[in-house]
């Protein structure tokens, strides 16, 4: 009897289940559901067709600009990458509010009740707060601009792409990092200023100085006009100890930046051959090529 009645409420909640069950318009649930589903789908093609067709006239934009402006590239580059991405944070804004409106769910009280947590959220959004405004002034200040060579807190590569929120540098291996721009304290930019060439030939102390410099200077003479990168020089600076005991014959000059490396091994093969074509012995060194001892930064020549 105690077993009956125990199973007595739940044969109740079992026909009172069934009772609701039969009473539902499924007819106007299948509707409303098709009608939610096919909104959603309008929405988000929309919203792809609106993203690329957005990226693709703000490009030509900054195009049309880039042909009638006196701006270098590179910032064009920066401010357009900047521009499609505030376009995209925007757009997606209104996404999500499309399909939160289309689910029903009330999205004008969630704003407004999005104020009783807002010190909650601000704390929360310092980091945020912090990104935004150091991504805004190092885009004023033109601290960095796409295709920019630098160092930012101790990577080095290129820069992708520079953002509100993060700065994305590729390193020479071709990993893309991606530093929040309050991380970024220190910015060395290695392509505002010519770059300086160091050439370093190894040679006996015992060789005729003057006869040495006078082929460099013949060698420099006939090659020059081939590397218009080169801003400054070269200036042969004749024969220069080294903390080693060795003895170099140095040369200095200065190119754009990019062109440092290419303007190296090009002209020390011309050197190289040109002193050996006089008679003059020259010393093998290991770091004839060494990149750290080819560039520095320079203001840029007159």
């Amino acid at each position: 009897m105690h077993f009956l009645a125990m199973k007595i409420p739940t044969f109740k909640s079992i026909a009172a289940l069934k009772r609701y069950i039969e009473h539902i318009d499924w007819d106007n649930v299948v509707s409303i559901a098709i009608s939610k589903i096919i909104s959603l789908v309008l929405i988000v093609i929309i919203y792809e067709l609106l993203n690329k067709f957005g990226s693709f006239i703000i490009k030509r934009a900054f195009s049309n600009y880039s042909k009638k402006s006196n701006f270098d590239s590179s910032r064009i580059m920066t401010l357009q990458k900047l521009s499609i991405n505030i376009y995209n944070y925007v757009l997606f804004f209104f996404l999500c509010y499309s399909l939160l409106s289309t689910l029903g769910v009330p999205v004008g009280s969630l704003i407004a009740g999005a104020g009783i947590a807002g010190v909650a959220i601000g704390l929360g959004a310092q980091g945020f707060i912090n990104d935004f405004l150091t991504g805004f002034f190092i885009i004023l200040e033109r601290q960095l601009e796409v295709g920019d060579s630098v160092t930012i807190s101790g990577i080095q590569g290129t820069v992708e792409s520079v953002g509100l929120r993060t700065t994305q540098i590729k390193s020479s291996d071709g990993t893309l990092n991606f530093i929040p721009n309050r991380s970024i304290t220190i910015v060395s930019n290695a392509s505002r200023e010519n770059m300086r060439v160091l050439i370093d030939i190894h040679v006996k102390p015992s060789i005729d100085v003057n006869h040495a410099v006078t082929v460099l200077e013949n060698a420099t003479l006939e090659h020059q006009k081939e590397f218009p990168s080169i801003q400054e020089g070269p200036d042969i600076l004749g024969l220069v100890p080294l903390p080693t005991g060795q003895y170099v014959l140095r040369v200095i000059m200065y190119t754009v930046n990019g062109h440092q490396y290419k303007v190296q091994r090009d002209f020390l093969v011309i050197y190289l051959k040109a002193l050996q074509d006089a008679g003059i012995d020259v010393l093998q060194s290991p770091n004839y090529l060494s990149p750290g001892s080819s560039t520095a930064n320079k203001q840029p020549a007159n």
